[in-house]
């Protein structure tokens, strides 16, 4: 691995040694968020996803760096699934989508620090960084254990609900269908297959766009970091945001199917 060039290096991080591993343990996450507690399951994995980036720090060839994109990745795997469940859980169905949006915009707000990254790392080098981003991901960890709760979950109990009114009989099978079930949805399909577009290229704008601007203005380093980190955080975010209101809004308005057309514009 150390005879790859750099950009091929860099390649193998971002897809193989991160998206690739994310993606593949995304499964096995939501099977345990949904059977575990999600809040004891996000503070372990953003716990998990902190020492992975001071590992990075601390790394002594490009294998060490691997290692600890891999760690990464399965450890945030777990931050989709348990959130959005959380969210789903703890909010009324009339402002779940706005609810949702705001924790969406979170992406934007860490691209936007991901970007500011790289001036701090021109000052005080990549290892400092990398310990200080591990820092940053630790004591919103710690705040989620100490005042997040754990809130009870609807359908769970309506499932538990109904099991117990048939005599406990059939559940296990309802439960290993779960995944037919949910893909027999024809829009569901739609969903899946219109949001694996927009991630793969969002996912190649992301990956991509900083080492273009490196490579053919490197002077300009810092101006594209501070720029890059204005625009993702104030595009994405207002963009995130509005949607969200504007879904709880045509849904709340009578309009649900109308709140399918929000994305797609």
């Amino acid at each position: 691995m150390h005879c790859l060039p750099q950009q091929a290096q860099y390649g193998l991080l971002v897809s193989y040694g991160f998206a690739l591993l994310y993606t593949a343990f995304s499964f096995p996450a939501g099977y345990a968020c949904d059977r575990f507690p999600r809040t004891r399951l996000l503070f372990g994995a953003a716990l998990a996803w902190a020492a992975a980036t001071a590992a990075q720090g601390m790394a002594r060839c490009f294998a060490h760096v691997l290692l600890a994109r891999v760690l990464l990745g399965i450890a945030q795997s777990f931050s989709g699934p348990a959130a959005h469940t959380l969210i789903s859980d703890t909010f009324p169905a009339s402002r779940r989508a706005t609810a949702n949006a705001i924790y969406s915009s979170g992406i934007y707000l860490g691209a936007a620090l991901a970007s500011l990254s790289a001036v701090l790392g021109q000052s005080v080098g990549w290892r400092a960084t990398s310990f200080t981003v591990a820092a940053a991901s630790a004591v919103p960890a710690l705040c989620l254990a100490l005042f997040i709760k754990e809130p009870p979950r609807p359908v769970a109990a309506a499932a538990a609900a109904a099991a117990a009114g048939s005599g406990g009989g059939g559940g296990g099978a309802a439960r290993g269908s779960r995944p037919a079930q949910v893909l027999r949805v024809a829009s569901v399909r739609l969903v899946l297959a219109a949001a694996a577009a927009r991630l793969f290229s969002g996912f190649a704008i992301g990956a991509w766009c900083a080492p273009f601007y490196r490579t053919y203005f490197p002077e300009h380093t810092r101006q594209f970091a501070v720029l890059n980190a204005a625009i993702v955080a104030g595009g994405g975010t207002l963009a995130t945001v509005m949607g969200g209101v504007l879904s709880d809004r045509l849904t709340s308005g009578g309009k649900g199917h109308m709140a399918a057309y929000v994305p797609a514009v």
